[in-house]
């Protein structure tokens, strides 16, 4: 005899109601990134994301989203956008980016002298 779940019977539907839609999300991410990547040169941008030029404008210009490398790459390079997003995530409060980001610079400068 097979066991199944109790509730994986023959007339068993799946709640779809309280499916959260991802569109809100990536609409919201990518207007978070654009916003952020307007305070940039194209060519600051693309040194620390990786992205080409081309995609850079195309970020600028919310026509395309940042892949997770690109991502990480601006998140490790720069401790203002660090900061930004950490907060936009929800990994701090709001208002708590600025402090995130001399901690950042904080742990980088005593990383680099080795101390």
């Amino acid at each position: 005899m097979q066991k199944s779940h109790p509730y994986a019977g023959r007339n068993y539907q799946p709640d779809h109601g309280s499916k959260i839609s991802t569109h809100d999300t990536t609409d919201s991410f990518v207007d978070f990134v654009k916003a952020r990547a307007i305070h940039y040169q194209q060519k600051e941008l693309a040194a620390l994301t990786g992205l080409s030029i081309q995609q850079v404008k195309n970020l600028r210009l919310g026509l395309s989203g940042i892949g997770g490398k690109a991502l990480t790459n601006w998140i490790r390079n720069c401790p203002r956008f660090a900061g930004d997003y950490a907060e936009y995530a929800g990994i701090i409060r709001p208002g708590e980016a600025e402090t995130s980001e001399a901690l950042t610079r904080l742990a980088n400068a005593v990383a680099r002298r080795g101390a």
